[in-house]
């Protein structure tokens, strides 16, 4: 199976999945938090360019569909990436690279 069509199949499995998909800013923050837990302030200091509110409803979403976890670490909370968010980013690059191949 070709990397686009296992990327397709997998967002059928996940058609939740699909509008984050359809933007880099989204898919931006949810490598970023891939990397290694964030919290809101490291987040805030890489996506300086957004708003907290902003920034605070991608993370909501992001945890509403299951890529992301928030937990308490001390007086801290830190959000970090599911084996779903991981998945959904294998598959993605995948797929784009295989694209962006054609263009060559």
């Amino acid at each position: 199976m070709q990397p686009h069509e296992e990327f397709f199949l997998f967002l059928e499995e996940h058609p939740e999945l699909h509008p984050i998909t359809q933007s880099e800013l989204y898919l931006s923050i949810l490598e970023f938090i891939g990397k290694k837990a964030s919290s809101m302030q490291d987040l805030k200091m890489k996506f300086s360019r957004l708003e907290e509110q902003d920034l605070a409803l991608i993370v909501k979403s992001l945890i509403q569909v299951g890529l992301v976890k928030k937990v308490r670490v001390m007086d801290r909370e830190l959000y970090y990436s599911e084996e779903l968010a991981k998945e959904l980013l294998e598959k993605y690059e995948k797929a784009k690279s295989q694209f962006s191949t054609f263009d060559e």
